[in-house]
């Protein structure tokens, strides 16, 4: 009876030694189970991160690469500016030249025509002496004809081819006097229309 006893007792012994290596195991395995979930929510929590990383990695990839089109879209731009900014000092350069080749053309033409204006001048002045030398010449003649004809009615024939002589070298003298005067009308007429034409050229130069 007593080694019965002791059986069950030793058998209820193990039964609970078996429920608490049960619960031990069941402890265990909800520790287990508890740290498998923590480490799977980190695990989620760091591939949403990556997630998250990969996202603004790739927002920043595609940021680089609109500032790099905009780099390489300003870079043509300057390019463009640099060319076109040599394209027009050179345009300018060309100008600043040739408006001071023009300056010394108008200022040679302006030159040319006080000196024609002086020589017109003087031209002039020398025309009115000879017109008026040979005004005077005219009526010495025509008192020296009026004094052969009133002298008596006679006549000197050497007289009369002096004074034909005389007439004849005042006619040539007033053709050639036309002659200069038409000459110099024809002169001033042309530098007139070449001052008008530089006149009209600097009215119409660029601004610089």
């Amino acid at each position: 009876m007593a080694t019965f006893k002791e059986r069950l007792q030793q058998l209820e012994d193990n039964r609970i030694q078996r429920l608490s290596l049960l619960q031990a195991e069941k402890q265990l395995e909800s520790e287990k189970l508890k740290i498998l979930n923590e480490n799977i929510a980190v695990i989620r929590s760091l591939e949403k991160r990556c997630l998250l990383l990969e996202r603004r990695s790739a927002d920043l990839g595609f940021q680089i690469s609109a500032k790099r089109s905009e780099i390489e879209a300003f870079n043509a731009k300057y390019q463009a500016s640099v060319l076109e900014f040599r394209v027009l000092k050179r345009e300018l350069d060309e100008l600043e030249v040739r408006e001071k080749e023009r300056d010394k053309f108008y200022d040679a033409k302006l030159l040319e025509m006080e000196e024609f204006k002086e020589t017109v001048r003087r031209r002039v002045l020398d025309a009115r002496l000879e017109v008026e030398t040979m005004r005077s010449s005219v009526s010495k003649l025509r008192f020296t004809l009026k004094d052969l004809q009133d002298n008596d009615g006679y006549i000197n024939n050497s007289g009369i081819a002096a004074a034909e002589k005389r007439n004849t070298e005042l006619l040539a003298i007033k053709e050639d006097l036309d002659k200069s005067l038409t000459l110099n009308y024809q002169l001033r007429l042309l530098l007139q229309k070449q001052l008008q034409k530089i006149l009209v050229s600097q009215n119409t130069r660029p601004n610089g």
